[in-house]
């Protein structure tokens, strides 16, 4: 009744230990696979129990009833089912067969293989506990191996047995390629007894050989919780070992996507080797540390601790991710991107909440830290970083608390590129009196440099003596190698007791007059305050700033950290935000969202839309409506109008937002929606932002 605890069904002479309670009355199903290559052969099978002296009065005296069937396997191909509430199918290889857990289904598609495409659908809400599993097999472009949440409700959720190393992993793709999971979240033991029992990885992407990497494999759309009790702990690992031989042997177009990994020692990780590195993995929308709960790190332990860390990689991308929560008494970083090589786009970051807990930990604390080999290239831009702290005992003046960093290890020739363009970052050092904080740092002065379109706010209070607080930090006056360039930054640094715009070398200066000057950049720069919505929100309410950016130079960039197009005369910092007279955008969808349960006949349609005029928006004056049309399973439209102050009890300000309920849509039926969402009236003057579309 279940699977076996221990062993392998595969393997000639193996022994498969069941722990079902003496008399139980009902029938165990199991399917041993033989490999193909075993036919002919010929095997003993023993049925024998033992006494564990439990005490259960009544110990069976025999094993009776058993029943053989056989059959031969064949390769799968179609959709499957994986549901440990249902027995095991004698119908396979037939498509809609049903395998009862995830060890027997891949044990199966390694025995057999697979004649085309092939998916394993797993219900919602079920519940797997599996031994650590690894996938060798591979599929194909258009070919695929999916395992997949089907239906709605929370995601299925597989419980991992305990480590017996120091690199175990829930989920293993060896040298496998094209193999997706989407939806499948993993949350082992939180608190294992020993660092051998611990599960180090969720999800381990790994190379077989010098000659077969892991590549083209997806992990997205699911949770990922471990132990952050022991320092190995890592919620999606993509690891080269051993070294490739060649591109054949790397890790590469894989892609990470919407993984939110709540607790774990680090975040996401992407190990490559130097001579052959892993080519162009993605990192997207990823939560990492997010929650009441979640936490990368561990405070108590001192070793360097990061939410995502690339090593070595080739043209990666990493976008649109949310990394909070990062802290141990030893060196955090929120990002770092290390000997990056290639092209290396990061834009749409939100990173915050990195602290050394150290009260005597010399190593820094940053938001995001990022250094390149020679020859490589780094598009750095539309990224929000605020709340960096160190908790260091006694007043220094070493700067441990840095919100950007490029370049701070090996020198490089000027043929290396940081393009550092439209970024958000504050630091506050409330958390942090006893050292120097800096927004943006440039260590070495051997890349070129470009620092364009930023706000750099330092708001810590006046210290004295040892520490100090600076806008920027750079070696040179001009930046890093000749052809660096700084233009149309904001540079707010309030509190003048030890604050400075800059520092370059052991010159602090106090001014953007007084930088520019020295420097000779900055011409069409500001030094005001960017007037934040709030600590923790980046976004932008100064007029002043508003559309005083510039694009020349730059082709890369389109839209902003929201996904909002940027205009022709676009605004300083990572959002893109308008004050003109009357512009209204629809910002989400709140209501409904996946994995929330089943939905209602009535299901409730929430919106949020946002005032980005410079001017209050009167409803009463200037209705704005609100069009929801739903298609897929059902196709239906929503029509309203707001056409009054009573949500918010008079107009709605500046950059503010409202939730507004729209209405009410029957989705009982089962199937994909669609919801495009507009917020639209005849005075608007930005109309990009009136409409999204969301898929549920």
């Amino acid at each position: 009744v279940g699977d076996p605890a221990s062993s392998s069904p595969t393997l000639p002479g193996a022994t498969l230990v069941f722990t079902d309670p003496a008399n139980d009355a009902g029938y165990s199903t199991y399917n041993i696979l033989l490999s193909p290559s075993l036919a002919g052969s010929s095997f003993r099978l023993i049925f024998t129990w033992q006494n564990d002296a439990s005490g259960t009065p009544n110990v069976p005296v025999s094993i009776d009833d058993i029943s053989l069937i056989s059959s031969a396997g064949g390769p799968l191909s179609g959709t499957y089912t994986i549901d440990p509430q249902l027995p095991p199918s004698a119908s396979i290889p037939a498509a809609g067969s049903n395998f009862n857990s995830f060890a027997s289904a891949i044990e199966y598609l390694q025995t057999f293989g697979k004649t085309s495409q092939v998916e394993f659908s797993v219900p919602a809400g079920s519940l797997h506990a599996e031994p650590l599993l690894t996938i060798t097999a591979s599929g194909a472009v258009g070919d695929s191996i999916i395992f997949k949440k089907s239906g709605i409700g929370p995601n299925p959720i597989i419980t991992p047995a305990a480590g017996s190393s120091s690199a175990d992993a829930a989920i293993r793709l060896l040298g496998a390629d094209y193999v997706v999971f989407d939806g499948i979240d993993i949350v082992s033991d939180l608190t294992p007894p020993t660092s051998q029992a611990n599960v180090e990885y969720a999800f381990h992407i790994r190379n077989a050989s010098a000659t077969d990497g892991a590549s083209n494999c997806v992990i997205k759309n699911c949770t990922v919780t471990l132990s952050n009790n022991f320092n190995g702990s890592v919620g999606v690992y993509i690891q080269t070992s051993p070294a490739p031989s060649s591109a054949a042997g790397t890790n590469s177009f894989n892609l990470i996507e919407n993984v939110n990994v709540e607790r774990s020692f680090f975040g996401i990780r992407d190990l490559s080797n130097a001579t052959n590195r892993n080519n162009g993995n993605v990192f997207r929308n990823c939560q990492l540390g997010v929650g009441a709960n979640a936490e990368i790190g561990n405070s108590s332990l001192t070793s360097a601790c990061i939410g995502l860390h690339l090593i070595n990689s080739l043209n990666a991308t990493v976008e649109g991710n949310v990394i909070q929560n990062v802290g141990t008494s030893g060196s955090a970083d929120g990002m770092y991107i290390q000997n990056g090589s290639g092209t290396l786009n990061v834009s749409g970051n939100s990173v915050s909440g990195v602290r050394n807990f150290g009260v005597s930990s010399s190593a820094s604390a940053h938001g995001m830290r990022v250094t390149l080999i020679d020859g490589a290239e780094a598009r750095i831009f539309n990224n929000f970083i605020y709340d960096i702290s160190h908790a260091y005992g006694t007043p220094v003046v070493s700067e441990l608390v840095k919100g950007l960093s490029v370049q701070p290890l090996t020198n490089v020739s000027n043929a290396t590129l940081y393009h550092v363009d439209f970024n958000s970052i504050q630091l506050d050092g409330a958390a942090s009196p006893n050292v120097s904080t800096v927004c943006f740092e440039v260590g070495l002065a051997g890349p070129t440099v470009n620092v364009r379109n930023n706000i750099f706010s330092n708001i810590t209070a006046n210290q004295s003596g040892n520490p100090k607080h600076f806008c920027t930090v750079f070696p040179v006056l001009t930046i890093a190698a000749a052809g660096s360039s700084a233009d149309y930054n904001n540079y707010y640094c309030p509190n003048t007791g030890n604050g400075f715009l800059s520092r370059v070398g052991s010159t602090d200066y106090a001014t953007l007059a007084t930088w520019s000057a020295a420097s000779g950049f900055d011409n069409n720069s500001f030094d005001v305050n960017p007037e934040f919505v709030s600590p923790t929100d980046l976004h932008v309410q100064s007029a002043i700033l508003d559309s005083a950016a510039s694009m020349v130079g730059i082709s890369w960039i389109t839209d902003d950290i929201d996904g909002d197009l940027r205009s022709s005369f676009p605004d300083i910092g990572a959002d893109e935000y308008s004050l003109v007279a009357f512009d209204i955008s629809m910002v989400t969808l709140l209501q409904p969202t996946n994995g929330v349960g089943c939905f209602q006949n009535n299901q409730n349609v929430l919106v949020r839309i946002r005032n980005l005029a410079g001017q209050p928006h009167d409803f009463s004056t200037y209705p704005v409506f609100v069009q929801i049309d739903v298609s897929g399973a059902v196709n239906t439209q929503l029509l309203t109008q707001i056409n009054d102050n009573t949500l918010v009890g008079g107009p709605l300000g500046t950059l503010q937002s409202i939730d507004y309920l729209a209405g009410t849509v029957d989705m009982t039926a089962y199937g994909d929606y669609t919801f495009r969402c507009k917020a639209f009236f005849p005075q608007d003057q930005n109309t990009a932002n009136d409409s999204l579309s969301t898929p549920i």
